[in-house]
């Protein structure tokens, strides 16, 4: 289950309003900025395991570039003719 980043930010703005009005208690107040921290991490753990999942898929295209280039130059080398055509052949003309 994925939560939209609009509907932790608007968390975080609601847990912002409570610790305004908290200001006077000092546990209150910072148990709500934990909040606020919190879910901030939780954005940011969010963008990290997409850009790594980005990584992850780049990585994969490439290499599976690699191994379709590997195979053409294999393909290419196998249809060739075992013997060289150095021009010494009694059949050139």
């Amino acid at each position: 289950m994925q939560i939209s980043a609009k509907t932790i930010v608007h968390k975080m703005e609601q847990q912002l309003q409570l610790a305004k009005q908290a200001q006077l208690d000092r546990d209150t107040f910072r148990l709500h900025i934990a909040k606020v921290k919190m879910l901030a991490e939780l954005l940011l753990e969010e963008d990290v395991a997409d850009a790594k999942a980005n990584a992850d898929l780049a990585r994969a295209v490439m290499e599976a570039r690699e191994e379709e280039r590997d195979m053409k130059k294999k393909l290419h080398h196998s249809h060739e003719s075992p013997y060289e055509d150095d021009g010494t052949s009694i059949f050139d003309f």
